[in-house]
């Protein structure tokens, strides 16, 4: 089975910029602004959390 063109050049987009997006957002994971929402969703989740399409993984990884 072949992979589906539209899947692959999302990932493929993902893929050559994932450097950049971190560098730029590498201090976002410890403002005040982020732990805050940080500590609200870890106060109010009902279950595992699940982190799609949403960068290097920074955030879900502040919940591990």
């Amino acid at each position: 089975m072949s992979e589906d063109p539209r899947l692959r050049g999302t990932r493929d987009t993902y893929d050559r910029i994932a450097e950049e997006y971190a560098a730029r957002s590498g201090d976002a994971g410890t403002s005040a602004d982020f732990l805050a929402w940080r500590d609200r969703v870890a106060g109010t989740a009902r279950g595992p959390l699940v982190d799609l399409g949403c960068g290097p993984g920074r955030d879900l990884a502040a919940f591990r």
